[in-house]
């Protein structure tokens, strides 16, 4: 397996959302139906650690959220980024949570109205795991502090994921110790 440098992590996602907000598509088209990458750019500029994970979902307007973990030199955290497709700018890059443990296995979904809901696995120190979310309000241009999601279970939690429909509703899936567990955030 090859790791990827954290810079070059995030100058690959932000070159292939680079062009989202083109004709609202989502996908880099234009409304022309040309395709046109533009110079990527850093979602982060951290140099503490490596970047890694990142995971990406675009609205129906064209804007896009990137969540990532990055290594802080002693553990890694979760972090965002918001592509906003009207200005054409990425609005910069936020710790979505400062744990003294780590942070794994982020991923990202947006509703019908713009709302990103962020999740993924906290560990707390000395032996507990957490699956957190965070929901970036595009009105105020804002995240949410962590919320745990409510599993009432003490196993090994990885691979959390999660889905956001039009109206506001957002899942989270995840496997608990060996069993998959399914759990409504809305």
């Amino acid at each position: 397996m090859v790791l990827l440098d954290r810079r070059l992590a995030a100058a690959l996602t932000a070159g292939a959302l680079a062009s989202c907000g083109e004709g609202g598509s989502g996908g880099g088209a234009s409304s022309t139906s040309t395709f046109a990458w533009s110079s990527p750019v850093l979602l982060e500029t951290d140099d503490a650690g490596n970047a890694v994970v990142p995971r990406v979902a675009v609205d129906r307007d064209g804007n896009a959220t990137a969540v990532w973990t990055q290594s802080d030199g002693v553990r890694f955290n979760v972090w965002a980024n918001r592509f906003d497709a009207q200005r054409k700018e990425w609005l910069g890059a936020v710790a979505l949570e400062s744990e003294a443990g780590t942070a794994a296995g982020p991923d990202v979904a947006v509703d019908g109205a713009g709302v990103a809901t962020a999740v993924w696995v906290q560990d707390v120190p000395p032996f507990v795991q957490l699956v957190r979310a965070a929901r970036f309000d595009p009105a105020s241009a804002t995240w949410s502090e962590p919320d745990d999601v409510d599993l009432g279970d003490a196993a090994f939690k990885r691979d959390p994921r999660v889905v956001a429909d039009p109206d506001g509703f957002a899942t989270a899936h995840l496997v608990v110790g060996l069993r998959d567990v399914v759990e409504e955030l809305s």
